[in-house]
């Protein structure tokens, strides 16, 4: 129990002790750690951010085409990479022979973010460009180069996306309007051939009539009751007192007469218009849903054609603008301070380190001299 306890260390002192020791120790390895960090090849960085805006007219009617996404893959494909080593040959000669798109690629980093403004929200973004590399000068002309042949690029994409939809919508356009003038057309020879307004005017009068006519058979049939009626009493009389009722036997038989036949041609007139009423309202109903067909045709017709001719402007005025959706707001200056090697995070992560091991090695020391006198 006794040896145990002789045997056991306080880390504290232990580390108080040797704290010269740990201290000279941690101050070795920082130092080593840095002068041998002054023989690593040194790595700059420079920064060239542009401003992509949307479009004031959008005629792709497709956000995601010019998206901050479609830029970042736009920017390190070969064609674009080609163009900004193409673009830096006459400053720098042997660039071609040193750097190729997939190495240029290796060099470049990008970031995205969107932009903020004091007037509240944006839908513009930003895109910044990172290129490391061990010539300041260098890097510095491929950050700005490379949005400026990027911006190029764009202007020419947009400019043959605009120049394509303006052939597809000019067309359209033209066959639509082509289309509206005959459909106009169409429409009103089918209004001047029905003749709408005079079949509806023929059906009222019929129906008028109809109303007439029935009211006049009504009153007729009535009459007719009342003068057979009359006749049945007269001829009666008469077989009593002929002389007497004669004549106006002759005139009742005569009105009889003629009330029967007003009434055969006011209800043959009745049964006609009756028949020939509904006819005409299914024409009429016929003629209403085949005009309005058609000025519902001519609506919708006469719509596309205005949505065609606003899209036709706003492509007319897109190809006059001939303006990038890409601007370079911040341009890359030359680097005077290496990113890499980065001394002062060097020697905070070595002196830690340093330290770590100095104190591990002193509490091994420690328990190792112990263990030797113990056995001793």
């Amino acid at each position: 129990m006794e040896q145990t306890q002789n045997n056991s260390i306080d880390p504290v002192v232990v580390i108080w002790s040797r704290k010269w020791a740990i201290l000279l120790f941690t101050l070795v390895v920082t130092g080593t750690a840095i002068f041998a960090s002054s023989f690593l090849s040194k790595q700059y960085e420079a920064k060239a951010t542009v401003l992509i805006s949307p479009p004031m007219f959008n005629v792709a009617k497709e956000e995601s085409f010019f998206s901050i996404d479609s830029y970042t893959d736009l920017a390190v494909t070969s064609g674009i990479l080609q163009g900004v080593i193409d673009r830096l040959a006459p400053k720098y000669p042997d660039i071609k022979k040193s750097l190729y798109p997939r190495a240029l690629e290796g060099m470049i980093s990008i970031e995205t973010g969107v932009a903020k403004f004091k007037s509240g929200l944006s839908r513009s973004s930003l895109l910044t460009f990172k290129v490391r590399g061990q010539d300041p000068s260098l890097i510095k002309d491929i950050a700005n180069t490379l949005a400026n042949v990027l911006s190029e690029a764009s202007k020419q994409m947009r400019a043959n996306e605009i120049a394509a939809i303006s052939r597809v919508t000019e067309a359209l356009y033209t066959s639509t309007k082509d289309a509206l003038g005959k459909l106009e057309k169409a429409f009103q020879e089918v209004r001047v051939n029905n003749q709408l307004e005079s079949v509806v005017a023929n059906q009222r009068i019929k129906q008028i009539n109809l109303r007439k006519f029935e009211t006049q058979l009504m009153k007729t049939n009535v009459e007719l009751i009342g003068e057979n009626s009359k006749l049945s009493s007269l001829t009666a009389q008469a077989k009593k007192y002929p002389d007497m009722v004669i004549g106006d036997l002759i005139t009742n038989q005569v009105n009889s007469k003629a009330l029967a036949a007003k009434q055969i041609f006011l209800s043959k007139s009745v049964a006609e218009l009756k028949k020939e009423i509904p006819q005409l309202e299914g024409k009429v109903l016929q003629m209403e849903l085949q005009e309005e067909q058609l000025e519902r045709q001519v609506h919708v017709l006469k719509d596309s054609f205005m949505g065609l001719a606003q899209r036709v402007e706003e492509i007319r005025i897109s190809e006059s603008e001939k303006t990038s959706d890409m601007r370079l707001i911040s341009q890359a200056i030359e680097p005077h301070f290496p990113v890499w090697p980065n001394k002062a995070k060097i020697a905070l992560i070595t002196l830690v380190f340093g330290l770590t091991l100095g104190i591990a090695i002193a509490l091994s020391k420690e328990h190792l001299d112990n263990t030797t006198k113990a056995r001793s």
